[in-house]
């Protein structure tokens, strides 16, 4: 009981250094909210389209070729785009995690002199970042989800993207492939947290910092 009250008492005090691991997961979630969201039901409905060459004598015909290459455009540079975020994203989270977990080195030094265990500690930690980055996760990919769904529909109502995409926006696959991104995101402060403790003689640097 006592890691998950101190986990909440540590979010009241401690939010002052999540000012950049929040804003970072945040863009992340967002981004890849948006871009799953839109790669996902461009690329199935490219991959079920023929290859036929369109009849440009005929003005619908044409005009739905039109809409299948936007389509086809959009998936590619959407799967692009979240590859890169997804890189770079991995890269700057595990880096500022790791920063902010060695900032509470301190205090874990006086959890383990006051007798908590190392997995007491880690349990308490584990508690605080999940919370807080699950909440910044959930947010970022409902909002980067509901603004690439109107962005869908927009272009869909204007005829700059072929109707037929509505049947694979309600598909299940982006929504998984989102819930996978974002648990790999919210294990890599996880990760981070780990190695920092593995590392670390928790007395000793406590004994630093005296």
């Amino acid at each position: 009981m006592y890691p998950i009250l101190n986990s909440l008492r540590n979010i009241r005090r401690q939010y002052r250094r999540y000012r950049i691991l929040v804003p970072l997961i945040l863009i992340c979630a967002v981004l890849t909210g948006i871009f799953m969201t839109a790669a996902v039901p461009c690329r199935l409905y490219s991959a079920s389209r023929s290859l036929a060459p369109p009849d440009v004598a005929d003005e619908k015909a044409a005009l739905l070729a039109e809409q299948d290459e936007r389509a086809r455009e959009l998936g590619e540079s959407a799967s692009m785009l979240q590859f890169g975020v997804s890189l770079i994203g991995a890269a700057a989270i595990l880096y500022v995690s790791s920063l902010m977990i060695g900032e509470r080195l301190f205090d874990v030094g006086i959890l383990y002199s006051i007798g908590l265990s190392r997995g007491q500690i880690f349990l308490s930690l584990l508690i605080e970042l999940t919370a807080v980055c699950g909440i910044t996760l959930i947010t970022g990919l409902t909002l980067g989800r509901l603004g690439a769904i109107l962005y869908l529909k927009h272009g869909i109502a204007g005829q700059i993207l072929p109707a037929q995409l509505t049947k694979y926006m309600s598909g299940g696959i982006s929504g998984l492939l989102c819930v996978i991104a974002a648990v790999c995101i919210l294990l890599l402060p996880v990760l981070g947290l780990a190695v920092k403790l593995m590392k670390t003689d928790p007395n000793g640097f406590l004994r630093e910092r005296k």
